[in-house]
């Protein structure tokens, strides 16, 4: 690992013997060398992600202050339903800008894992703000159109469409065909220098030779989002802080070094050799990644 690391280490554990020999063993190793540096992470992640819970907390309390509305009789079924739909269109419209904010944070988060994952020196918020500057660009694009079929799915659930299939399937059709090439885009942007049409069609074509082990990476990322229709008003937004603070990071580290393994089959190793395995040392008999 770099020498740049703080950490106090003893002198054989730079041996080349002990040095990460696959991607299971950099997981490990970055958990265990750098565990303050992804706490540190988490929480400039959840300053990223106070827009969402803000703007959550105001929806959840209209919506509680509708259902006293409806149980005193202070309002007709009629004026009920109309609010409701009004305060959840305009909730997941106003969601676009916070979509938009978290992916700027993102930009920074990921810059910081992709150095501590290649073993390259980290000067933490140098490098945080290094990947903003440099990447936060696709990552508004990419973010913005995330929060922008996000709020269309949304509205058709909300619609008096009666099959519930057709309701659902807009959005199930964002959460499986836009979002995985979007997690391959979003590693290529810490790595090359491409266009945002050229990083979703190269993260397209490798969803399709990825199918399905990619379809599963992305469902197990996509998991928090069904935290939305926990109902316990407050225990939800400690969840989502706990799980940003103290889960998040180490799920991106792993998303990291997924994606980077297909880049890396699938581009890295004719086209750019050079940051092949990349943070991996290789036993000379080679074993799986």
């Amino acid at each position: 690992m770099s020498l740049f690391f703080r950490n106090k280490k003893a002198a054989n554990d730079f041996q080349e013997e002990n040095l990460p020999s696959n991607r299971k063993e950099v997981f490990f190793d970055c958990l265990k060398i750098r565990f303050g540096s992804f706490i540190k992470l988490g929480l400039l992640l959840l300053l990223f992600a106070l827009p969402f819970i803000i703007l959550g907390l105001v929806k959840d309390s209209m919506l509680f202050n509708l259902s006293e509305a409806i149980t005193s009789g202070a309002m007709s079924e009629e004026d009920a339903t109309a609010y409701y739909s009004f305060t959840l269109i305009g909730y997941y419209a106003l969601e676009i800008i916070c979509f938009i904010v978290f992916g700027v944070g993102l930009a920074g988060a990921l810059r910081v894992i992709r150095q501590i994952v290649w073993g390259e020196g980290l000067f933490f918020g140098q490098d945080f703000f290094d990947g903003i500057k440099l990447n936060a660009k696709h990552y508004i694009v990419y973010f913005f159109f995330m929060g922008l079929f996000n709020f269309l799915g949304r509205v058709v659930l909300l619609s008096s469409i009666e099959q519930q299939l057709l309701k659902a399937l807009p959005l199930g059709m964002s959460l499986s065909v836009f979002l995985p090439p979007l997690l391959y885009s979003i590693i290529q942007t810490q790595i090359y220098t491409l266009r945002v049409g050229q990083e979703y069609k190269n993260g397209f074509i490798l969803y399709i030779k990825t199918f399905p082990k990619t379809a599963l990476a992305t469902l197990v990322i996509a998991l928090p989002l069904f935290l939305e229709y926990v109902n316990l008003f407050l225990l939800k937004y400690l969840i989502y802080m706990v799980l940003i603070i103290l889960i998040l990071p180490f799920m991106l580290m792993g998303e990291f070094l997924y994606f980077n393994s297909q880049l890396d089959k699938y581009i890295n190793k004719e086209q750019f050799p050079e940051i092949y395995d990349k943070g991996i040392h290789r036993k000379a008999e080679g074993e799986n990644k």
